[in-house]
């Protein structure tokens, strides 16, 4: 009976302080009207009667105060400028839903509905105007604020398009405005809303997308993104020298040169190709024409000076190197399960069917210089790694076990070479996403 009675309890307890509630939201209501304050007590008849729906005397406080409250909002209205006139409406309208939460039914005069219409059609024209007088003073932020303002009153279709008309202006003249004084990010994106305003058919937007061209033209900054390297290559090794796995003179695993030579043509084919809004990048053909040209063109991490100068070659703003500094391979048994197999020449054997987690991990060191004063613009590390689980089978003498071909297959080489493949692919991906993402960020700071 205990649970039942703590249940009981509690429920009773809840009904008790909700009707203390209520009652202070009364007493509350009570003391505002009688300080003369007709709109908090409003207020706090409607919290009552939500805390209990039959506390006395309430709701007839909430129909007399709430007309009342109509009735002068409404003749202020009459006299009130055209915003604070629409203002007025609204506030009504928000007296008759909060009186509707509670049961309460407002009536209005029969033309309401009509006069508000005309209030709110009367301070959109005002604030069309306000906004004109706003952006031919060239200021074109309240001239914007003028118009979303419009908004609460609930424009009809001829209003809807007389703001969104006033906007593509707006919009289109504040983008030339900063495309003169070289502020090209915000230019840019005023021409894009003023293109999303328009007909994509029309004129107007032709000459919007004239108008994002020349921006671009004007703001955008040229970059040579040059080969990825590997760090710390012996003597006489080629950029793509090495074997898979080899380590380096203090032990550590080396870079497999396929990685470095896969992931390099992913940030060309699939990232240096496809540069974001004002960022141009040089013809990655013609960089690699330049790098074969140039003895020490594998250092450029390290010879500054030469990657200003290279980049200055190809008639680039900014020069980019790229290298490879750090790779972990981790393998760890995770679980191992003994299965009994049947022979293939008869009697029984046995296999393990183990799980292992692989872990690849690579770090790409970056530096960008600016080709005019070989300055450094930014460098820095990016670090990715990827794991995956994968079911492995072992046994001194599978090939005798009478398994199906998929078991079969996970005793083989094969099968941890693809799952290995598929983990630096992950891996591959995450990391030039990356490292062209902070490329790109950081030539795009640039940008004004």
């Amino acid at each position: 009976m205990k649970p039942f009675v703590t249940l009981l309890a509690l429920a009773f307890s809840l009904t008790l302080w909700g009707c203390a509630s209520a009652s202070g939201a009364y007493d509350a209501a009570v003391e505002a009207e009688t300080a003369g304050n007709p709109e908090a007590a409003f207020g706090h008849y409607v919290t009552a009667l939500k805390r209990d729906p039959d506390i006395a005397n309430a709701r007839g406080r909430v129909a007399i105060l709430g007309r009342n409250l109509a009735t002068h909002k409404l003749a202020e209205a009459d006299g009130a400028r055209p915003v604070r006139a629409a203002d007025l409406y609204l506030e009504v309208e928000r007296l008759v839903s909060r009186a509707s939460e509670v049961g309460v039914r407002l009536d209005l005069l029969a033309g309401y509905p009509a006069d508000r219409d005309a209030a709110f059609a009367r301070a959109i024209s005002a604030l069309l105007t306000s906004s004109a007088s706003a952006r031919d003073a060239g200021d074109f932020s309240a001239s914007l604020a003028r118009l979303r303002e419009a908004d609460a009153y609930r424009p009809g279709t001829e209003d809807r398009l007389a703001l969104d008309r006033e906007a593509r202006q707006t919009y289109t003249l504040w983008a030339e405005d900063d495309l003169a004084s070289g502020r090209f990010r915000r230019a840019f994106d005023s021409a894009q809303s003023a293109i999303g305003l328009s007909d994509p058919r029309s004129q107007e937007a032709l000459r919007l997308i004239d108008l994002q061209t020349a921006i671009l033209d004007a703001g955008s900054v040229r970059v040579a993104f040059f080969p990825l390297t590997r760090e710390g290559r012996p003597s006489g090794e080629g950029r793509r020298g090495g074997d898979d796995g080899q380590r380096g003179e203090v032990g550590a695993l080396r870079v497999p040169y396929t990685f470095v030579d896969d992931l390099d043509d992913v940030l060309n084919d699939d990232f240096w190709t496809q540069p974001p809004p004002f960022v141009l990048s040089a013809d990655p053909a013609d960089v690699r024409r330049l790098i074969r040209r140039e003895r020490d063109a594998d250092d450029l991490m390290d010879r500054r000076a030469l990657l200003a100068g290279l980049a200055s070659d190809l008639d680039a703003h900014f020069g980019a190197a790229f290298s490879i500094s750090g790779w972990t391979e981790t393998e760890e048994e995770t679980s191992r399960e003994t299965r009994r197999a049947d022979r293939q020449r008869g009697g029984r054997g046995s296999y393990d069917r183990v799980r292992l987690r692989l872990e690849r991990g690579a770090t790409v060191e970056y530096v960008v210089v600016d080709a005019r004063t070989r300055a450094v613009v930014c460098d820095g590390e990016v670090r990715e790694s990827e794991r995956e689980t994968i079911t492995v089978h072992q046994a001194d003498d599978w090939r005798q076990l009478d398994l199906s071909r998929s078991d079969r297959h996970l005793f083989t080489q094969n099968h941890r070479d693809d799952e290995q493949a598929t983990v630096r692919a992950e891996l591959r991906a995450e990391l030039a996403g990356a490292v062209a993402e902070r490329a790109y960020r950081c030539v795009g700071q640039r940008v004004p």
